[in-house]
């Protein structure tokens, strides 16, 4: 589609603007507030060496994925329930890369058809965050870059009837539930 006069250029530079003001968000909500409760628990620890207490609630996807992504010392809390060390599984940081690998080319692919008017801007970022999306679910199975289980670990799933040995990939709860958002 040719620019034939200044309004279709100005509604091409609108759109590039939108595009512009757009964000996407991909990963898990934090829907009972246990992520955020957590976050706030260990800056308290960090910064005054105090044991907090437990949160007393089912953790959210969004508190189980950023404990396997940046991992978890070993420790006690207020009451003296006590918690393994969970080892850093950086997967959210694999699919970053992966995103921003694949990110040139759906620029040339998207970009020309929200200029030619041909894409709204809405649908790009959809399509981004479908990807973004994908690229997170696949760093999750990409096992053999994470420390494996520990036989503990393992044997806990066996007994419990869920004999996967696969580091990130239990139940499917996490993994399945991966979404994302356009603002």
């Amino acid at each position: 589609m040719a620019i034939t006069d200044f309004e279709g250029l100005r509604k091409r530079f609108d759109a590039l603007k939108k595009l512009n003001e757009k964000t996407i968000l991909s990963g898990w909500i934090d829907g009972n507030g246990t992520a955020r409760k957590a976050k706030e628990n260990l800056d308290y620890r960090k910064k005054t060496g105090k044991l907090t207490p437990a949160l007393r609630e089912p953790a959210s996807n969004s508190l189980i994925a950023r404990t396997l992504n940046y991992g978890r010392k070993e420790g006690t809390t207020l009451e003296g329930v006590h918690y393994p060390e969970i080892p850093a599984r950086p997967f959210l940081r694999f699919a970053m890369e992966r995103f921003r690998a694949i990110m040139p080319k759906l620029e040339r692919k998207y970009l020309p058809q929200i200029i030619n008017g041909e894409m709204t801007v809405q649908t790009m970022c959809e399509e981004l965050g479908m990807r973004l999306k994908d690229c997170i679910t696949l760093a999750m199975r990409d096992s053999e870059k994470y420390e494996p289980l520990r036989d503990a670990t393992v044997h806990a799933r066996i007994r419990q009837g869920r004999p996967s040995a696969t580091p990130l990939i239990d139940t499917h709860q996490l993994i399945d539930s991966v979404t994302f958002e356009v603002k």
